[in-house]
């Protein structure tokens, strides 16, 4: 008879049904740890191993990444955790991708040839042990990249928070401004009126240009939008490659339809060209005097 011990909190009965279906004798009992035994002819030890590991990839594998996930993101319930960690190892099993140099199928082959290899020379075998031994390149390299996928999924909470805070703010603030153009460049961020004439806050350029300022620029244009309220934006991307969430994206979400985009005015092709030159410094613009120039933000 074979003996494998399986941990505590596992499906023990799920496994054992699976077993069941492939040989006559299966038996298990539990205490502080888990036991599954079985007889196995020789004819059957490779579906024995296929079941086993297809536990180990599975729902041992699941266990490992949810506690993982615990430890790195304690701001999620439980439930949360263990639904969104089971999404993602599907997605990634579906997408095929690769982990320590295989994807998870594949991974599910070698750990069952594995287990075929050691069950023609030994009939018992502590299997967390041995996943931790065998799985660890794929454990370690699974969690980093659920990890970061949950991460990103906070992140992306966060963001929708702060959407609906801004549309709340705007929602209340009474139009003051008909039309302004908001330019979105790497270097910097910059505002006209309808006429191109240059939108300024002395207060909010202040602290921008201030040099021990920590307040973010995005921030203190999106102050100025919302205060304004204008009816029409006129949105020019010039930085559509951004980093996500760029505040274009910002701008879309925040003042929908109230959002137009540029269809490529003057300002938008001198801006491109001068990238294709490979020129880094702020565009000379007739209605931007430069003040702000390598400040990142020019209102």
């Amino acid at each position: 008879m074979y003996v494998f011990e399986w941990a505590p909190g596992m499906d023990v009965e799920s496994l054992c049904e699976k077993l069941a279906s492939c040989v006559s004798t299966v038996r298990w009992w539990s205490g502080e740890v888990v036991y599954v035994g079985c007889e196995c002819p020789p004819d059957r030890k490779t579906l024995v191993a296929s079941i086993l590991a297809g536990a180990l990839l599975r729902d041992w594998l699941y266990r490992q990444l949810v506690v993982r996930v615990q430890q790195s993101e304690p701001a999620w319930t439980g439930d949360e955790i263990e639904y969104t960690v089971l999404i993602q190892l599907h997605d990634l099993r579906v997408a095929k991708a690769r982990f320590a140099g295989f994807d998870l199928d594949t991974w599910e082959t070698k750990v069952a040839s594995d287990l075929c290899a050691w069950m023609e020379h030994e009939n018992w075998l502590s299997l967390p042990a041995f996943a931790r031994f065998r799985m660890r390149p794929l454990v370690t390299a699974l969690s980093a990249e659920v990890e970061r996928r949950m991460r990103q999924l906070r992140l992306e909470d966060e963001y929708e928070e702060s959407l609906r805070m801004l549309r709340y703010m705007l929602h209340e603030q009474p139009i003051v401004q008909r039309e302004l153009h908001v330019f979105c460049a790497p270097e910097r961020i910059w505002m006209t009126d309808a006429e191109g004439e240059l939108v300024r806050d002395e207060e909010v350029l202040a602290a921008a240009l201030a040099d021990e300022s920590d307040v973010d620029s995005e921030d203190l244009a999106m102050s100025i939008l919302i205060t304004r309220s204008p009816c029409r934006i006129v949105l020019h991307d010039l930085y559509p490659e951004a980093p996500w969430p760029s505040f274009a994206e910002t701008i879309r979400r925040v003042f929908r339809e109230r959002v137009t985009p540029c269809l490529g005015c003057i300002a938008c092709r001198l801006h491109e060209a001068q990238r294709l030159r490979g020129d880094d410094g702020a565009l000379d613009l007739t209605w931007s005097d430069g003040t702000a120039e390598g400040q990142g933000l020019d209102i």
